[in-house]
């Protein structure tokens, strides 16, 4: 389930929970994009609700990201639980993701 908690001229922040995986990453990917189309380029995702996470939910994740980059955005993973974390650290992408300290326990894409 992928809702808007917030957003303005500059940021948008939504909020994911539940499974991120092969039956709801298309769909997730397909309305983050929709979002950089209508708006503000720089997203916050908070996935602290989100309860399992696959390698398809994490391909989804960093297309989301390319493309923010590509139009001068940016997709901010806030609040990770523990399996966000988890999938990142077992598939090798904290080197490619860079963990952001930030009062929010950010993880930028």
């Amino acid at each position: 389930q992928l809702r808007v908690a917030h957003s303005d001229a500059a940021t948008a922040l939504w909020s994911a929970c539940g499974e991120f995986d092969i039956a709801t990453a298309a769909a997730l990917g397909r309305a983050l994009q929709r979002q950089f189309r209508r708006g503000p380029r720089d997203l916050e995702l908070d996935v602290s609700a989100v309860t399992f996470i696959d390698v398809v939910g994490i391909e989804a994740v960093l297309a989301v990201a390319q493309q923010a980059q590509a139009i001068g955005g940016s997709l901010r993973l806030i609040r990770p639980s523990r399996a966000v974390t988890r999938l990142l650290r077992v598939a090798g992408l904290e080197a490619a993701l860079t963990a952001a300290p930030a009062a929010r326990g950010a993880l930028a894409v």
